[in-house]
């Protein structure tokens, strides 16, 4: 049998109860997510997806309370089912594109409740 990582096994647990505490609270959100992977990454600073996973940096996951992490998740999920990783132009100044795709993202979200 595998050994496993204590903290990455705490991380995996963690994930998975933010993302059923949102099936009772957000089944919408819940059901997207369910389709995605989860992967950690040291490279970025918080969170990012690129359609297929969610990314997370272990040091910024820690940071977050529950309800903070569930926020990142619909956060992130929003950015999958609204296609904002795919709609980035070359000719598009990147920062402001990113910035827009979360106004959008925060307000569907904020709508939701």
């Amino acid at each position: 049998m595998a050994n496993f990582d204590p903290e990455i096994l705490a991380i995996v647990k963690r994930l998975q109860t933010a993302r059923m505490d949102l099936m009772k609270t957000q089944p919408f959100y819940a059901l997207l997510l369910m389709h995605l992977k989860f992967a950690l990454d040291l490279t970025c600073e918080t969170a990012y997806t690129d359609g297929e996973r969610i990314a997370f940096n272990p040091d910024f996951l820690k940071e977050l309370d529950d309800r903070e992490l569930q926020f990142v998740l619909m956060h992130e999920v929003l950015h999958v089912v609204l296609q904002h990783c795919f709609r980035h132009q070359s000719d598009y100044e990147t920062e402001a594109f990113d910035v827009a795709c979360d106004i959008v993202v925060n307000s569907n979200i904020m709508h939701s409740f």
